[in-house]
């Protein structure tokens, strides 16, 4: 991965950590990923691991695409809905 990529996917698992309101402690605890780990993979210093992605996105219920990606499979869907809606709606406003 580059590093772009490293810091854009420990950036969004840092920012799930404090929504949860949760130290890196706390996270390893409950996760069983040492502090050290966690806090190289939220720096953007080390890759993340496909057992460690499953961890994560279990843990903060959250797909594993948004931990990758920075999207969500489910957003998405909720998106194109709307914007059917929407357009259903104007569609109707026309006729």
């Amino acid at each position: 991965m580059e590093d772009e990529g490293l810091l854009k996917i420990g950036t969004r698992i840092r920012m799930l950590r404090l929504k949860a309101n949760k130290s890196l402690k706390e996270v390893s605890a409950e996760t069983g990923i040492s502090v050290k780990v966690l806090k190289s993979i939220e720096d953007g210093q080390r890759e993340i691991d496909i057992k460690e992605l499953l961890i994560f996105s279990s843990y903060y219920r959250i797909s594993a695409n948004y931990i990758v990606m920075g999207y969500d499979d489910a957003i998405k869907d909720i998106e194109r809905k709307k914007r059917r809606e929407e357009e259903q709606q104007r569609a109707k406003l026309i006729q």
